[in-house]
């Protein structure tokens, strides 16, 4: 009859060793995911920060690449509106902005060329303008002369007349 309670207090044994066994098996699992979870945090809070550095470092980046061909498109369109024109314009950037004032460039080029082609013609019509004057002036004298002869003759036909009139009288 000893030999069943032996057996019985040997199995509760056994259970409170498995018991206690698990136990700190848990214990450890706990303490070991808990320094993982620590280092998991740690570094994502190390990634989120290294992300915002490079985020405003690309941002500062972008913002400088971006703002300096867009000042020297501002400052070539504001010369243009001025009247500055054949001024050189050095494109030292490629796609939107560098075909941008590639187009101020070509812009500033014709504007250029076109002021100095009125010019030109403004010149010319003025040398016209004298050309014609100078016509004129010359009309005005044979007119001129031609009513003085007019008036002579004239004159000289009244003459005739009263001479005419003189002989028959």
């Amino acid at each position: 009859g000893q030999g069943l309670p032996l057996s019985f207090i040997q199995f509760i044994e056994l259970i409170d060793k498995a018991i206690n066994d698990n136990a700190a098996q848990a214990e450890a699992a706990v303490k070991e995911s808990s320094g993982i979870t620590k280092t998991i945090l740690v570094m994502a809070a190390l990634l989120i920060a290294a992300g915002i550095l490079f985020s405003l470092v690309i941002a500062t980046l972008l913002t400088r690449g971006v703002k300096k061909p867009l000042d020297k498109a501002l400052h070539t369109a504001a010369d243009v509106s001025k009247g500055k024109l054949g001024q050189p314009i050095v494109v030292d950037t490629q796609g939107e902005f560098g075909r941008a004032i590639d187009a101020l460039n070509l812009m500033d080029e014709k504007l250029s060329t076109t002021a100095e082609e009125g010019s030109r013609q403004a010149g010319e019509v003025g040398a016209s303008m004298q050309e014609v004057i100078s016509v004129i002036n010359r009309m005005s004298d044979i007119i001129g002369e031609i009513a003085a002869t007019s008036d002579k003759r004239s004159r000289g036909g009244e003459q005739i007349h009263v001479a005419i009139n003189q002989i028959d009288a």
